[in-house]
């Protein structure tokens, strides 16, 4: 079944791994018209998926505050399953 969210087909760039012994979290959100799903995915510094996480929400109104809302329930999810979360990084 092909999913009914759309998100750029282009890669914007290309993933580089945390430093040595660190954890980096990456986070998406992508919408239509009657709801908002966002993805969360934590890698260590090998790329090797140590956690993940999705959730749909309800509308958002717009593109860029549901890339922020990903962003937001993204640290909120890691902080709760235990990552240490600091964006000195």
């Amino acid at each position: 079944e092909e999913s009914k969210f759309s998100g750029s087909k282009e890669l914007i760039g290309q993933w580089h791994p945390p430093e040595q012994g660190l954890l980096k979290i990456n986070v998406d959100a992508a919408r239509t018209p009657e709801e908002v799903g966002i993805g969360v995915i934590v890698r260590d510094d090998e790329g090797q998926i140590m956690a993940a996480f999705e959730e749909r929400i309800g509308k958002t109104s717009s593109a860029e505050f549901s890339e922020i809302l990903a962003v937001i329930k993204g640290l909120e999810w890691a902080k709760e399953v235990g990552i240490d979360v600091d964006s000195r990084n």
